[in-house]
């Protein structure tokens, strides 16, 4: 991964806002219900256009929306066409034009972490390009996924609650945003769309990563050396898992308790 080539970012934005924060706020899509008077995705932006190692910036989701409620700079607004995954390989169309494979990486980011900082992108950013180094050189792997451990999410918000997952090097929680080759997707789409269509089907999930896989996991035996493994082995795809420190990487808005949390954050920053 060079050091010169600024990262491409795409922030997924067009979730209707129809789950449980609709009881908190009447904005028809989550990325535009206010903190501090601002739509909680202007604090994703912040932290992406003060981050040295992010290019051009692209946005996924209601373009009349989001011109209207977004001071919007050099972004380019994409409407979205369908599921999560038609969203991302069309978001990073328009955003690259067909010759995404050129470029090296994407950053893909949700809009619903308004505490993300520019030091937590650029500490993301600087570990993976470490990793790639370490596997071989740049662009020997194909993606990127941030962890941060209990401890640090617990330390930074204690009374937020997260979904944890154990490994044998510790409790993790799943970041908010992956780095990966625009190719990836392309490439291996069949098989993303398998995985996200049995995400709630142990048996299913199991036949596609593995009955070992499972077993490990069920007794706390699984590595993060494992996952990478499963994933190159039945996805095709040459990943890394990146233990990060800066758990608002992990702190995403779903719940009302969560949003009053970063109202009072935000309040205080």
């Amino acid at each position: 991964m060079s050091t010169k080539q600024p990262i491409a970012a795409l922030v997924l934005a067009g979730a209707p806002n129809r789950g449980p924060l609709a009881s908190v706020s009447d904005s028809p899509y989550e990325a535009l219900i206010e903190i501090e008077g601002r739509p909680m995705i202007a604090y994703v932006l912040d932290a992406l256009r003060q981050a040295p190692s992010i290019g051009p910036i692209g946005i996924v989701g209601p373009v009349e929306e989001l011109a209207a409620a977004l001071d919007v700079k050099d972004e380019q607004l994409i409407s979205p066409v369908g599921s999560l995954l038609d969203n991302l390989e069309h978001g990073a169309r328009a955003l690259l034009g067909e010759g995404s494979a050129g470029r090296e990486r994407l950053l893909v980011i949700t809009s619903d972490i308004p505490l993300v900082t520019t030091e937590a992108i650029e500490d993301f950013v600087e570990r993976c390009r470490r990793r790639d180094k370490e596997a071989g050189g740049p662009g020997s792997l194909d993606a990127f996924y941030p962890m941060v451990s209990r401890e640090s999410s617990e330390a930074r918000f204690p009374s937020g609650r997260r979904t944890y997952v154990s490994l044998r090097e510790g409790v993790y929680t799943g970041g908010n945003c992956v780095l990966l080759s625009p190719e990836v997707l392309l490439k291996q789409r069949p098989l993303f769309e398998q995985a996200v269509a049995l995400r709630k089907d142990p048996v299913g999930m199991a036949r596609l990563l593995g009955l070992g896989f499972i077993i490990k996991f069920l007794m706390r035996r699984l590595s993060a050396a494992d996952i990478e493994r499963v994933v190159r082995q039945k996805l095709g795809i040459n990943g890394a898992i990146i233990p990060v420190p800066y758990a608002e990487i992990g702190f995403d808005v779903d719940k009302p308790k969560d949003l009053e949390l970063a109202r009072r954050a935000l309040a205080g920053r």
